[in-house]
């Protein structure tokens, strides 16, 4: 039996929010200053990571520890 080809999907919001189990964001994709951003929440609800494309600047990653606060970032 063949299956039936699919249209693709476009899903289109402001922002896109990842839950775990308990309904706690843990991931969030949204624009944030007129550039898209990804940010990875630990369980806590702490930033540990943001990806980020400025628009009008470089690229940004920041990567943070078990607080919340930066340990490493381009451009610094």
């Amino acid at each position: 039996m063949l299956k039936e080809k699919r249209k693709p999907v476009v899903v289109r919001a402001d922002k896109f929010m990842l839950e775990d189990e308990r309904g706690k964001p843990r991931a969030i994709l949204a624009m944030y200053k007129g550039g898209p951003t990804l940010a990875l929440l630990d369980e806590k609800g702490r930033f540990r990571a943001m990806l980020r494309v400025r628009k009008d600047g470089p690229v940004e990653l920041t990567l943070n520890d078990l607080k919340g606060k930066p340990v490493w970032s381009v451009p610094e």
